[in-house]
């Protein structure tokens, strides 16, 4: 799980879009946008299914996410916190730490992220402030522990970012630092929080590759597993238990002869061999900061790391200009055009926030909750009428249109051919 405190949010907040990963889900608070949110949790895909956005008690405050994590070893909900500073100019001061002065935490609960609270609590040289030491003393009578680094989190010196965690078994068994090949552009440090996962149910097998099915191989192991098998089949019984046999015998034949797909993340068409190198020497220049003593040395290397940003991004930007320029100048036709802009098959990656049902106004929260819910939205004739300024059911106008050509009589048969982009459960 990556934390984002400050993330880059799209300028039109109707669109709800933040920078996306293909190997994670993007998790972003539910609600309506009156201000960009200052926080952004990333789940990687192969705990996506063990994650689900909880419906907070509180509404408007978008510096706030919790996200719920369950298996059946470990049940424990993961908070997204960013503490706005007196400074701020936003929102109030302190509006997150107010909001969770509020809040209790009965079960596992892990808080992470910048609480801005330079406080005697962690840092005996500093003198606390009345809402941090409220703050602090809420914590503990919650039951949690505060996990705090051993060197500052803050290029002044402080230590603003840190981790509560509920139980003190679970935070016994968890582990904070700050990791210096994990460094950004910011004022604070990256830090590594280590979690209890080891006991997660194995990841599910990737689907097998049918175009790489050898006949050979194929025929050769299901008639291994035949050879000497006599069948009784006298009750329905009988029956199931020998197709249920069977089954097994095809699958094994098909493991056997088949490759699975690869689960390997795909990088961009346009990443070339100029653009590693230029992400190589970002990334060298970003360590060199935290690396290098204050002074001259420190100042030479933020200008290094100046340059090698200005370098990366300007190799970055001509090789994707160059890339859709040779694309779009080789379309010739309907299809080419479609299978090129099937960027939709792949919809921005993030998460569904919590749902109300505008009827009962019950919050699904979980997968198969709100799978229920979309399927009455679409087809209950109940919610047509009524709902119709619903957000459910409302698309998103970005208000620019997209002109599209005309279109031939030879053109609209393979148009109308084209596979349907609607869910199965439609």
């Amino acid at each position: 799980m990556i934390l984002v405190q400050e993330p880059w949010i799209f300028s039109d907040l109707t669109l709800k879009r933040t920078r996306a990963h293909p190997g994670y889900r993007v998790f972003l608070p539910a609600g309506p946008w009156n201000r960009r949110p200052r926080v952004c949790t990333y789940v990687k895909d192969s705990l996506a299914s063990y994650a689900s956005q909880l419906q907070a008690p509180f509404s408007g405050q978008p510096d706030l996410l919790p996200v719920h994590f369950h298996t059946l070893t470990l049940d424990f909900t993961l908070w997204n916190v960013y503490n706005a500073p007196d400074s701020d100019g936003v929102v109030a001061p302190r509006a997150a730490s107010t909001t969770l002065l509020q809040q209790s935490f009965p079960n596992s609960h892990i808080l992470c992220g910048d609480f801005n609270f330079p406080t005697g609590s962690w840092l005996p040289h500093q003198s606390g402030t009345t809402e941090s030491e409220r703050f602090h003393d809420h914590m503990l009578t919650q039951d949690l522990s505060a996990l705090i680094p051993s060197e500052s989190t803050h290029d002044r010196g402080h230590i603003l970012d840190l981790a509560w965690v509920s139980g003190a078994n679970l935070a016994a068994q968890c582990t904070i630092k700050v990791e210096p090949s994990l460094e950004v552009d910011s004022d604070h440090r990256t830090l590594l929080l280590y979690l209890p996962l080891s006991h997660l149910p194995p990841p599910v097998p990737s689907a097998l590759n049918l175009s790489t099915l050898r006949t050979d191989s194929y025929s050769a192991s299901v008639s291994r597993q035949l050879t000497g098998v006599t069948l009784t089949l006298q009750s329905a019984s009988d029956i199931d238990r020998a197709a249920g046999w069977l089954i097994g015998v095809i699958s094994q034949a098909a493991q056997e002869s088949c490759k699975q797909r690869s689960n390997r993340i795909r990088s961009l068409p346009f990443w070339t061999p100029e653009c590693q190198t230029a992400s190589q020497n970002l990334r060298r220049a970003r360590q060199s900061i935290r690396s290098s003593p204050a002074g001259a040395a420190r100042a030479q290397a933020q200008a290094w790391f100046q340059t090698a940003r200005s370098e990366f991004r300007s190799v970055f930007k001509k090789a994707r200009q160059s890339h859709y320029d040779t694309a779009i100048a080789g379309l010739s036709d309907v299809g080419a055009v479609s299978k090129f802009t099937r960027w939709h098959k792949r919809p921005f990656a993030a998460a569904l926030p919590p749902i109300c049902d505008p009827v009962t106004g019950i919050w699904a929260e979980q997968s198969a909750d709100k799978h229920t819910l979309f399927h009455q939205a679409f087809t209950n004739p109940g919610y047509a009428a009524s709902d119709l300024d619903n957000p459910l059911l409302n698309p998103v106008e970005t208000g620019r249109p997209i002109e599209f050509p005309a279109l031939s009589e030879t053109e609209t048969p393979d148009i109308i051919r084209l596979p349907s982009e609607a869910p199965e459960w439609l």
